[in-house]
């Protein structure tokens, strides 16, 4: 999975949020306002990766269980995958 093209993930004096730039504008007009741990992912799906992948990642960044980081990406893709934000 991969976040779409167009979009861009920034910290601005402490606020990370995303934007939609170009052809991503025209289909999401507005700004995400997340919380650092949303950011690391989101920057993650700036390439191609699996879930399994971001789930070893966001263990070894934040020293989180497993399980527990397994259930919180699970429920934050699927938002994002709501959202429209991820590749097909």
């Amino acid at each position: 999975m991969k976040l779409k093209e167009g979009f861009i993930v920034h910290s601005v004096q402490g606020e990370e949020m995303m934007v939609a730039t170009g052809k991503a504008a025209a289909s999401f007009n507005g700004l995400v306002r997340q919380n650092k741990t949303a950011s690391f992912i989101l920057n993650l799906l700036m390439e191609d990766i699996t879930e399994e992948q971001i789930v070893k990642n966001v263990c070894c960044q934040y020293e989180v269980d497993e399980a527990a980081a397994a259930a919180d990406v699970r429920q934050f893709l699927a938002s994002v995958q709501e959202a429209g934000f991820l590749d097909e």
